[in-house]
């Protein structure tokens, strides 16, 4: 987009607008409209604006004396300040443009020797008043209607710009150029240089830009465009599908690989990945301690990445629901790992004085017990390197019903950020 003070230095003063409504012989005889994409035509204030609508003979090789036309065929002008996108169904109320703008001149001729109809509009002197979409329509003496339109944009020094503006993201880097208010920018997506689709950004009637829209543009960085397939995927084509696909992701998020995770919307896949294995693990076996392998490896990710994931989706606290669901589908073996450990009680009040649970630090490794003391018992803690351990005294409990208590402890507090 140039300012009208750049466009003022050209040599051309006055711009003329031809629209054309071109029609060909179909299979059937009848008059089609061949379209050319309609493009949004600048023009500043006080310049002076024709508009051709021009209808050919309609088919070729006809006589010349043969008239393509009836007499009664007609074309009507109209205006709308509505401008729409080209390709648009969005239904648009035309006015009159002779009744809107005193100054318009439209003239009519019909050359039944060529076959050919034209109408023009004109415009003498153009005001910002008159920016909107402008519609040609010929009507038949059979009712049938072909129709073109165009946009025209008047500038003016009250015209209202968006500003030239970078922005960057997962999707990519966009340079926006200055653009009129009303008006949608598009833009390639690239990935290393390869064009991909496009991203679109609207400058508001009041001159502000609108969010990026980049929803059909790839992923910049291949780890986010390797989650997103993780999550997207249907894990209901192929038997044993999931089993391969969480092996897969818990190798992919191991803690060798733990520095290839920079983006929060990463963890989010993962979360919905993992969210989507709990649907299998009743006919998985393995997969209930995968899952916590899984939730795991997540806990070595940067803090501030995990903050920012349960900020936006609330991915940590749906890893932390997996893997409680996973630890009461698997042993108490199992649902030990590195950074975390999960056991599950089904507690005989009746029979129950308290129960201690420590995590306890052996060498490199990391072992979670639980002990239950009956009546005739003490409790005790072991007299070993324990990293952490709680006691739940059998004074909490009343009934003598079986209860079932959840157990977990976690090697950090990233799981657990204060924006919750």
């Amino acid at each position: 987009c140039q300012t009208p003070e750049e466009f003022k230095n050209q040599p051309l003063k006055k711009i003329r607008i031809g629209i054309d409504i071109h029609c060909s012989q179909s299979t059937n005889n009848q008059p089609q409209l061949d379209l050319i994409p309609d493009k949004t035509q600048l023009i500043f204030e006080g310049d002076s604006l024709t508009l051709t609508c021009r209808a050919p003979r309609l088919a070729l090789g006809s006589m010349r004396e043969q008239e393509d036309f009836a007499t009664k065929s007609n074309v009507f002008w109209g205006w709308s300040e509505k401008i729409i996108n080209p390709g648009s169904k969005e239904d648009v109320v035309f006015l009159n443009p002779k009744e809107k703008f005193p100054s318009v001149i439209i003239d009519e001729r019909h050359f039944s020797d060529s076959g050919i109809l034209f109408s023009v509009l004109k415009i003498p002197y153009v005001t910002r008043n008159h920016s909107g979409l402008f519609d040609c329509t010929l009507h038949q003496k059979d009712d049938s209607l072909l129709s073109k339109r165009v946009s025209v944009l008047v500038i003016s020094d009250k015209t209202r710009y968006c500003l030239a503006q970078e922005t960057a993201d997962n999707k990519g880097v966009f340079s926006w150029p200055r653009t009129i208010r009303g008006n949608t920018v598009k833009l390639p997506c690239t990935i290393e240089g390869v064009a991909s689709s496009s991203a679109t950004r609207r400058c508001n009637e009041t001159g502000i830009w609108e969010p990026v829209d980049a929803s059909n543009c790839p992923y910049i960085r291949e780890t986010t465009r390797v989650l997103e397939q993780f999550a997207k995927v249907d894990l209901t084509i192929a038997r044993g599908s999931v089993l391969e696909s969480a092996r897969r992701l818990r190798s992919f998020t191991s803690r060798e690989q733990g520095e290839r995770f920079r983006d929060p919307v990463e963890v989010i896949y993962i979360g919905k990945t993992v969210q989507n294995y709990l649907e299998f693990i009743n006919k998985e076996k393995e997969l209930s301690s995968i899952i916590i392998d899984i939730v795991s490896n997540v806990m070595e990710f940067p803090r501030k990445l995990l903050e920012h994931a349960q900020f936006i989706d609330g991915t940590c606290k749906k890893l932390i629901e997996a893997a409680e669901e996973a630890a009461s589908h698997t042993t108490s073996a199992d649902s030990q790992k590195q950074n975390l450990a999960i056991e599950l009680f089904k507690i005989p009040m009746d029979i129950i004085v308290g129960i201690t649970c420590s995590w306890i630090k052996i060498e490199q490794s990391r072992i979670f017990q639980c002990n239950t003391a009956s009546k005739t018992q003490s409790l005790a803690f072991h007299e070993k390197n324990i990293e952490a351990s709680i006691q739940f005294p059998a004074t909490q409990y009343s009934g003598s019903q079986t209860h079932r208590l959840l157990v977990s402890v976690y090697h950090n507090n990233k799981f657990f950020p204060q924006n919750k």
